[in-house]
Protein backbone atom coordinates (compact mmCIF):
# COMPACT_ATOMS: atom_id res chain seq x y z
CA UNK A 1 0.00 0.00 0.00
CA UNK A 2 3.13 2.48 0.84
CA UNK A 3 4.40 2.12 -2.20
CA UNK A 4 0.92 2.94 -4.54
CA UNK A 5 0.48 6.33 -2.86
CA UNK A 6 3.07 8.43 -4.64
CA UNK A 7 2.02 6.66 -7.99
CA UNK A 8 -1.58 7.53 -7.18
CA UNK A 9 -0.30 11.19 -6.04
CA UNK A 10 1.26 11.45 -9.53
CA UNK A 11 -1.75 10.07 -11.17
CA UNK A 12 -3.61 12.90 -9.00
CA UNK A 13 -1.58 15.60 -9.78
CA UNK A 14 -1.64 14.71 -13.60
CA UNK A 15 -5.53 14.58 -13.82
CA UNK A 16 -5.76 17.89 -11.90
CA UNK A 17 -3.60 19.39 -14.88
CA UNK A 18 -5.42 17.88 -17.79
CA UNK A 19 -7.92 20.23 -17.22
CA UNK A 20 -8.90 22.98 -19.32
CA UNK A 21 -9.90 26.61 -19.26
CA UNK A 22 -13.62 27.25 -19.97
CA UNK A 23 -12.68 29.38 -22.78
CA UNK A 24 -10.81 26.52 -24.44
CA UNK A 25 -13.63 24.20 -24.13
CA UNK A 26 -15.59 25.80 -26.80
CA UNK A 27 -12.78 26.89 -29.11
CA UNK A 28 -12.76 24.91 -32.17
CA UNK A 29 -11.08 21.13 -32.48
CA UNK A 30 -7.24 21.87 -32.64
CA UNK A 31 -7.33 25.57 -31.49
CA UNK A 32 -5.57 27.33 -28.87
CA UNK A 33 -5.17 30.24 -26.73
CA UNK A 34 -2.03 30.76 -28.61
CA UNK A 35 -3.96 30.60 -31.84
CA UNK A 36 -4.48 34.70 -32.03
CA UNK A 37 -1.70 36.53 -33.62
CA UNK A 38 1.20 37.78 -31.85
CA UNK A 39 1.46 41.70 -31.51
CA UNK A 40 4.86 43.81 -32.02
CA UNK A 41 7.20 42.22 -30.20
CA UNK A 42 8.07 43.40 -26.56
CA UNK A 43 11.89 44.52 -25.50
CA UNK A 44 14.04 41.25 -24.03
CA UNK A 45 13.45 39.84 -21.01
CA UNK A 46 16.76 40.29 -20.18
CA UNK A 47 20.23 41.05 -21.78
CA UNK A 48 21.35 37.61 -21.78
CA UNK A 49 17.71 37.23 -23.96
CA UNK A 50 18.44 37.43 -27.93
CA UNK A 51 14.41 37.22 -28.78
CA UNK A 52 12.38 39.64 -27.75
CA UNK A 53 9.14 38.37 -25.80
CA UNK A 54 5.74 38.89 -27.62
CA UNK A 55 2.93 40.46 -25.23
CA UNK A 56 0.49 37.45 -26.68
CA UNK A 57 2.64 34.72 -26.03
CA UNK A 58 3.44 36.28 -23.07
CA UNK A 59 0.03 36.40 -21.31
CA UNK A 60 -1.23 32.69 -23.06
CA UNK A 61 2.10 31.55 -21.45
CA UNK A 62 0.58 32.82 -17.89
CA UNK A 63 -2.44 31.19 -18.77
CA UNK A 64 -1.78 28.15 -19.34
CA UNK A 65 0.60 28.23 -16.25
CA UNK A 66 -2.05 28.73 -14.17
CA UNK A 67 -4.39 26.09 -15.37
CA UNK A 68 -1.54 23.30 -15.84
CA UNK A 69 1.35 24.31 -13.17
CA UNK A 70 0.25 26.35 -10.38
CA UNK A 71 -1.50 23.63 -9.13
CA UNK A 72 2.32 22.06 -7.93
CA UNK A 73 4.18 25.16 -8.25
CA UNK A 74 2.04 27.80 -6.67
CA UNK A 75 0.52 30.96 -8.53
CA UNK A 76 3.39 33.18 -9.30
CA UNK A 77 6.01 29.99 -9.26
CA UNK A 78 7.01 30.65 -5.65
CA UNK A 79 6.84 26.65 -5.10
CA UNK A 80 4.53 24.90 -3.44
CA UNK A 81 4.34 20.38 -3.69
CA UNK A 82 6.42 21.40 -6.89
CA UNK A 83 10.17 23.63 -6.58
CA UNK A 84 9.66 27.29 -7.15
CA UNK A 85 10.69 27.91 -10.50
CA UNK A 86 11.28 31.53 -10.51
CA UNK A 87 13.13 33.98 -8.14
CA UNK A 88 16.42 33.21 -5.82
CA UNK A 89 14.59 30.31 -4.70
CA UNK A 90 14.41 28.53 -8.08
CA UNK A 91 18.62 28.47 -8.33
CA UNK A 92 19.52 26.96 -12.02
CA UNK A 93 16.05 26.45 -12.79
CA UNK A 94 15.86 29.80 -14.11
CA UNK A 95 18.71 29.77 -16.42
CA UNK A 96 16.61 26.60 -18.11
CA UNK A 97 16.65 27.32 -22.23
CA UNK A 98 13.39 26.30 -23.78
CA UNK A 99 14.75 22.66 -24.79
CA UNK A 100 15.67 22.25 -21.38
CA UNK A 101 12.61 23.20 -20.19
CA UNK A 102 10.54 21.26 -23.15
CA UNK A 103 12.51 18.19 -21.63
CA UNK A 104 11.88 19.03 -17.62
CA UNK A 105 7.80 19.70 -18.70
CA UNK A 106 7.71 16.45 -21.51
CA UNK A 107 9.90 14.27 -19.24
CA UNK A 108 10.48 14.66 -15.98
CA UNK A 109 14.12 15.82 -16.02
CA UNK A 110 15.56 18.48 -13.42
CA UNK A 111 18.19 20.61 -13.53
CA UNK A 112 20.58 18.37 -12.00
CA UNK A 113 19.70 15.85 -14.16
CA UNK A 114 18.17 13.88 -11.90
CA UNK A 115 14.39 11.89 -13.09
CA UNK A 116 11.32 12.98 -10.99
CA UNK A 117 8.56 10.50 -10.38
CA UNK A 118 6.38 13.24 -8.62
CA UNK A 119 6.33 15.73 -12.15
CA UNK A 120 3.61 14.56 -14.12
CA UNK A 121 4.56 13.94 -18.14
CA UNK A 122 3.13 16.71 -20.24
CA UNK A 123 2.97 15.30 -23.57
CA UNK A 124 2.55 17.52 -27.14
CA UNK A 125 -1.07 16.48 -27.21
CA UNK A 126 -2.05 17.85 -23.70
CA UNK A 127 0.80 20.92 -23.62
CA UNK A 128 1.22 21.98 -27.46
CA UNK A 129 4.60 23.30 -27.99
CA UNK A 130 3.40 26.60 -28.31
CA UNK A 131 2.02 26.49 -25.22
CA UNK A 132 5.46 25.05 -23.61
CA UNK A 133 6.80 28.19 -24.90
CA UNK A 134 4.41 30.66 -23.46
CA UNK A 135 4.87 28.84 -20.00
CA UNK A 136 8.66 29.33 -20.70
CA UNK A 137 8.30 33.02 -21.34
CA UNK A 138 5.96 33.76 -18.58
CA UNK A 139 8.05 32.14 -16.12
CA UNK A 140 11.22 33.87 -17.71
CA UNK A 141 9.07 37.42 -16.85
CA UNK A 142 9.05 36.86 -13.30
CA UNK A 143 13.10 36.72 -13.15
Amino acid sequence: MRRGLPVLLAGAALLAACGRPAEQQDAAPGASALSAPDETPAAPLSPASAAPVRPALLAAGQKSYAVHCAGCHGEVAEGDFGPPLAGAAAGDLTDFDLADFSRAVREGWTARGELLSSMPRFTSSLLPDTALEGIHTYLRSLE
